[in-house]
């Protein structure tokens, strides 16, 4: 049977992760499969990257105007 998990969960795991837990202890702490988890924190991270990317292109645009 495939467990499912709310989205708020998943970026929890990722926050702590990337805040300096290891996925050994994640999987201690909350039993989800380190391969779970790992996946997770590709996509998240790939996700904040692409955020921040967007971010940083329009505030360098603003500058632009400013000057």
């Amino acid at each position: 049977m495939k467990t499912y998990y709310d989205i708020d969960f998943k970026k929890e795991l990722v926050k702590e992760y990337l805040d300096g837990k290891s996925l050994n202890n994640l999987y201690q702490t909350y039993g989800v499969a380190k391969s779970t988890i790992a996946g997770w924190i590709k996509k998240y991270s790939e996700n904040a990257n692409i955020l921040n990317h967007i971010i940083k292109k329009k505030m360098l645009q603003v500058k632009k105007y400013e000057l």
